[in-house]
């Protein structure tokens, strides 16, 4: 399987339809975020589109996922002298108790050098600021009358710092301090807040009301992208000034959905996936290159394609999915100088934190994991086969020796040399700390990768 798999037949070759004016009519900021962030943000992506609607985030509609989270509790996995991953005692953990009929929602945290596990509390979509000190969560099971409430508590206390009711299934921690975005897609509210949070004291600032389908940070934390759930308009808010700008709408249907905003690392650029269902046949993917300056606009692919769009930490490169004829391939396109591509059979690339290589699943029939690297050099499989179905997010700690995943039964952590390592407890949606010498995730379903 070794070197490029499979030259782009002029066919592909021709769909790439970047073009350079567009480029140079941004500013470049060379600011690099984490893989692991990315990674997350693909996780509350799916989850808010796979919801029920009359739930919210509780129960999951997943393709590519399910089955019962019934299972024996693994051994743990440390760090040894060489960096590689050794086998420890087994770990057991009590049950959580919760008043609302939701499924098992603890959030683990399992160190990696020592192997201890313990639980940070009860919810969904747990997410960690820049500096690894907050964390915030959806959560049902501490409300009496199972309403879902946002929380925002001290890792290190435990302690409760902030809390407000609301399918707040947008959430997004700045990338350069401890400000948290919130969207709303559920009845009430609908709405987008910054929380600050400063001294242990929160203070909030609504910047929209109404239904938000996205939000993306800036990578210097001066901008927030959100997307309307009801028009599809894609807004930039300056934190500096306080002022919302409105983009142009893009060249869509009125049936699409605007599904995500990504900044690009240098914060040049959006990345935007649109998706348009059809009647009959496959739906509709379409990728869009976009300004926020001006919202000027370009389509990635002709005919049209992408989904998931992920920008390597330098922002030379832009990787997405691209299904054709029930097909899924991982595609990687060069932003800088002359327009090139790439195609990977497999789907949902992450690019490490160092931006050497991306790791995908190379084959939704095998499962297993490869990583490439953006010249298309060293293609190769980093680890066999996942047992049953690799799940969103996977994530690659900030130094990217470790990748962490998991498949519907156990939760694994591999080295860039290929050594797999099986990690205690099973955990969907596993993310790393920001200082790398932790894992967090959840129990409830995660989503099929293919």
């Amino acid at each position: 399987m070794g070197g490029l798999r499979g030259k782009l037949q002029p066919r592909l070759a021709q769909r790439v339809l970047l073009r350079q004016p567009l480029l140079a009519q941004t500013g470049a900021v060379n600011v690099s975020f984490s893989a692991g962030l990315r990674s997350s943000r693909q996780g509350s992506l799916l989850m808010r589109w796979f919801l029920a609607a009359t739930v919210g985030p509780v129960v999951l509609v997943a393709a590519c996922a399910g089955g019962d989270d019934d299972e024996a509790v693994g051994p743990t996995g440390s760090r040894g002298p060489s960096g590689s991953l050794t086998a420890t005692a087994p770990a057991t953990l009590p049950p959580v108790q919760s008043p609302c009929p939701v499924p098992d929602l603890s959030i683990y945290r399992v160190e990696i050098d020592t192997g201890k596990v313990s639980t940070l509390g009860q919810g969904e979509n747990p997410k960690l600021s820049q500096d690894g000190s907050l964390l915030s969560y959806l959560s049902l099971a501490e409300q009496p009358n199972c309403v879902p409430t946002m929380f925002v508590d001290s890792v290190i206390s435990g302690q409760h710092l902030f809390s407000k009711e609301g399918v707040y299934t947008a959430s997004e921690w700045s990338p350069t301090e401890a400000a948290l975005a919130l969207g709303a897609n559920g009845n009430q509210p609908s709405e987008v807040t910054i929380i600050s949070i400063s001294e242990d004291e929160a203070s909030t600032n609504t910047i929209f009301r109404g239904l938000v389908n996205d939000i993306s940070w800036s990578g210097d934390g001066s901008r927030i992208a959100f997307i309307d759930g009801e028009t599809g308009d894609i807004s930039v808010y300056g934190l500096e000034y306080g002022t919302t700008r409105k983009l142009p709408s893009l060249p869509i249907s009125e049936r699409s959905v605007v599904v995500q905003a990504e900044w690009s690392p240098r914060d040049e650029l959006l990345a935007v996936w649109t998706y348009e269902p059809q009647p009959s046949g496959p739906n509709v993917s379409r990728l869009f290159l976009v300004s926020p300056i001006d919202g000027s606009s370009n389509e990635v692919l002709d005919p049209p394609g992408g989904s998931l769009p992920s920008w390597s930490p330098d922002g030379s490169f832009l990787s997405f999915n691209v299904s054709e004829g029930g097909t899924s391939s991982e595609y990687m396109v060069a932003i800088d100088g002359p327009s090139s591509s790439r195609s990977f059979p497999g789907a949902n690339g992450i690019w490490a934190p160092d931006g050497t290589i991306l790791a995908y699943v190379d084959d939704c029939e095998t499962w297993d994991i490869s990583v490439v690297a953006p010249d298309g050099t060293g293609d190769h499989v980093l680890a066999p086969a996942a047992p049953d179905q690799v799940q969103l997010p996977w994530s690659w700690s900030p130094d990217s020796s470790l990748l962490a995943y998991s498949d519907k039964q156990h939760t694994y952590a591999v080295t860039r040399d290929g050594q797999v390592t099986q990690l205690p407890p099973h955990m969907r949606k596993v993310t790393w700390s920001p200082d790398g010498r932790y894992l967090i995730g959840t129990k409830v379903a995660g989503h099929g990768l293919c």
